[in-house]
This record gives structure tokens, sequence and C-alpha cells, in this order.
């Protein structure tokens, strides 16, 4: 990664070094605070700062996404589906699908961004496992689940097959094939890939206990983005600009997840 954090110096000017470009978004990452304060810090300009973590997070991604959040194998979905089935009884499950609006400042660009509850925000959309790890994530798409679920890339894997989401299996202890499933709140569609609560509007009392169960599934993925905003991986400050900088929003939102 150093080859591409490195910059040329000149007789006017000594470039930042790539240890220093590191350190500088490793802080920013780490600690929530905003360009202004860590370029005081750091005795650097405010858009310099601005500069350095954009570059640096995504020479991160690519340099790390391939390890640490790789495109999801059949096998791997597998272990995702046993450790469902282990740890909350669910079979046939491969992953929670969930949303959150991160807080932007207003951007040029409204393309990737929606005013919702009276701020501009960017959607991350994301799967997780039932450890509450992140498996896919991706940023940008509508005002809410109805909206961006079916606009974005996972929407489009799902359809034509492009998951690797292995083949349909016998439930515990029966013969009865059933398909795999990621689960959602009450905002995603029903498919046969993805199962969501009943509506509580014409819910009956028999099943009642269905919809709690799917719920608590559906709540693997708003635990993990709690887990990730109590440790700033997520913030939602309004002061922050950078989804609305990125080329690639994705990519810098993912690499923090």
């Amino acid at each position: 990664m150093h080859h591409k954090l490195s910059k040329q110096s000149t007789t006017c000017r000594r470039s930042i070094s790539p240890t220093e470009r590191l350190i500088v978004c490793l802080r920013y990452l780490a600690t929530c605070a905003s360009f202004r304060s860590i370029a005081l810090t750091f005795r650097m300009g405010i858009s310099t700062v601005g500069m350095i973590v954009v570059e640096t997070c995504t020479a991160l991604w690519e340099e790390l996404q391939s390890q640490y959040m790789p495109f999801p194998t059949e096998e791997r979905l597998r272990n995702v589906i046993h450790r469902f089935q282990m740890r909350y009884n669910f079979p046939n499950c491969f992953g929670a699908v969930g949303g959150m609006h991160c807080k932007i400042r207003c951007p040029p660009d409204l393309i990737r961004s929606k005013y919702y509850k009276k701020h501009f925000s960017v959607v991350l959309q994301a799967v997780v496992d039932a450890d509450h790890k992140f498996t896919f994530v991706e940023v940008g798409g509508g005002e809410d689940n109805d909206d961006t679920f079916p606009t974005s890339t996972l929407y489009k894997l799902l359809e034509n097959n492009q998951f690797n989401v292995p083949n349909s299996a016998c439930l515990p202890n029966s013969t009865i094939k059933a398909p795999h499933v990621l689960v959602g709140d009450g905002g995603f569609p029903l498919k046969p890939y993805l199962m969501r609560p009943y509506p509580r509007a014409s819910l009956i009392k028999d099943k009642e206990f269905k919809l709690t169960s799917v719920l608590t599934k559906s709540d693997t993925s708003l635990k993990a983005f709690e887990i990730e905003r109590q440790t700033n991986a997520i913030r939602g400050s309004p002061e922050h600009r950078y989804d609305a900088q990125l080329q690639s929003p994705t990519n810098y939102v993912a690499i923090r997840c």
C-alpha cells in the first residue's frame, strides 16, 4: 500500500509520507474527530486532511477488501447457515439484511443521498451473520428499505442467482425441502430468498410467535449497526461530508465496518 500513498516531493515543499497519511486516517476513523481538529493536531490544512482520509480509505479497501470482506462463497454461506441454526434455532438462513441512514451535509449531487428526518443521509445496507459480522455492504439507494433494496446490487445478485446461495435443503427432522433465505424487517419485500414478518395489521394470535421469531433474527442486522456505531465505525454526525465526497461511497463505509 506504500506505493499508493506515496506522493512526489518538490523543491517548494516536502510531501506527506505514507506513514503520516495512515496515522491521520486512523486517527480520524478511531476518534470521530472533525477534520478541523485533526488538522490543528497534525498542523495540516483542513482540505489536506479530507483528501488524505479519502485516498487512504480507498487504498485500504483496495488492498484489504479481498482478505477481510471477500464476496461470499457457498462454503462461507454454509457456515453462516450453521451458525444461525446453532445460535437462533433458525434453519436455512444465510444472513440478516438491514439498513441505516448515515447523516451527511447537503451534497452538490443528490443522486445517492436523500432528505430523511430533517437531515440529508446516505443509506447503508448490509447483510450480517449470526455473530453480527458484516458479510456484504452497499451504500446508496432510496429513502427507505422499500426503495433501497429493489435498486441495490444485492437484489440483482439474488434475483439472478449470482450470490452463491446453496441449493434448497431439507428442514431439520423433516423431508420437506425449503430454500435458504435472508431475514429482514417489515420494510423489505417477501421473496423466495427473503423472509419478512407478517404484517401486524392482519396478524392472528396463532402466528404471533412466528412474528416474534422472524423479528428476533432480523434484529441481528440492527444490533450489528449499533455495535459499529458505538465503536465509532459508523458515525452519524452531519459535520462529516465524506460520503458525498467519495466517487464510490461503498468503499469508504465498507472498510470501516
